[in-house]
C-alpha cells in the first residue's frame, strides 16, 4: 500500500514546495525529537544500570545511540529475506547479550 501510494508522488514537485526556511525549521524539529529520543533512552539505561539489569561500566552515550541504531531498515529488510520471523526482536536480543549484567543473561 504505501508502495503504492509513493508512486503517485511527485518528489521534484515536494522538494520545490520547501524553502530554505521551511527546511531549516524541518531541521530544528528533527534535532529536537532526536534529542528527546536519545534522552529517553539514555534515561533507560542509567535505570537499567541502577538495578543491576545492565552492566555499570558502560558509556551511556555510545549504547543509546548503538541501541537506537538498530533498527536499520536495510539490516531489516535483509534479516526478512533470509526469513528471520522477528528481526528487531532478534538484533536487540543480541545486542543486550553484550551488555546485560550476568545474572540477567538468561532472559536475553
Amino acid at each position: 500500500m504505501m508502495l503504492e501510494l509513493a508512486q503517485g508522488i511527485d518528489f521534484n514537485e515536494v522538494l520545490r514546495m520547501f524553502t530554505n526556511g521551511s527546511l531549516e525549521e524541518l531541521k530544528k524539529v528533527m534535532e529536537e525529537l532526536g534529542a528527546d529520543v536519545t534522552a529517553m533512552a539514555e534515561q533507560a539505561i542509567r535505570r537499567a544500570q541502577a538495578t543491576g539489569e545492565l552492566v555499570s561500566d558502560l558509556d551511556v552515550g555510545i549504547t543509546a545511540a548503538y541501541l537506537l541504531s538498530l533498527p536499520n531498515p536495510h539490516l531489516l529488510f535483509r534479516l526478512r529475506q533470509l526469513g528471520k520471523k522477528d528481526p528487531v526482536k532478534a538484533v536487540v536480543k543480541l545486542a543486550l547479550r553484550g551488555i546485560r549484567a550476568e545474572d540477567f543473561q538468561k532472559d536475553a
